[in-house]
C-alpha cells in the first residue's frame, strides 16, 4: 500500500452483497440447528460446523472485496502518477499554468476595482474652480 493511513471505502451495493447472504444464512442455519437439535445432537453439531464454514467463507469474501478496492486505489494513483514524490511534483508543475491564469485574472480584477475606487473618490470630491 502506498499510503499507510488510507482506508478504501466499500460501496453500499458491495456491502449488501457481503452481508445479506450472511444474515440470511445465519437465520436459516439457526432454524435448522433448532430443528436438528430436536432430532439428534449429532445433526445439530453438523449443521453448526457447516454454519461456521459458511461464516469463514463470507469473511474471506469480505477480505477479497476489500483488497479489490485497495488495488483500485493503488492503480488509480499509479496511472495518475501520484504514487511517488516525482509524480506529485510533476502534477503540481502541470497545474501551475492554471494558477498563473488565476493570478492574472485576479490582477485584472484588482485594477478594475482600483479604477472604480478612484472614479468614486473623484465623484465625491467636488471640482474647485480656480
Amino acid at each position: 500500500m502506498l499510503f499507510p493511513n488510507t482506508i478504501p471505502q466499500m460501496k453500499l451495493l458491495d456491502r449488501i452483497k457481503v452481508f445479506a447472504p450472511l444474515i440470511g444464512g445465519t437465520g436459516t442455519t439457526i432454524i435448522k440447528i433448532i430443528g436438528a437439535a430436536a432430532i439428534s445432537l449429532f445433526a445439530a453439531l453438523m449443521i453448526a460446523v457447516a454454519f461456521l464454514g459458511y461464516a469463514v467463507k463470507t469473511f474471506f469474501g469480505f477480505l477479497r472485496v476489500k483488497e479489490k478496492y485497495q488495488g483500485t486505489l493503488v492503480s488509480n494513483l499509479y496511472f495518475n502518477s501520484l504514487d511517488n514524490n516525482a509524480g506529485v511534483i510533476h502534477h503540481l508543475i502541470e497545474s501551475r499554468h492554471h494558477d498563473l491564469m488565476r493570478v492574472q485574472r485576479l490582477k485584472k480584477r484588482k485594477l478594475k476595482l482600483k479604477d472604480m475606487i478612484t472614479r468614486l473618490e473623484s465623484e465625491l470630491i467636488p471640482d474647485i474652480d480656480a
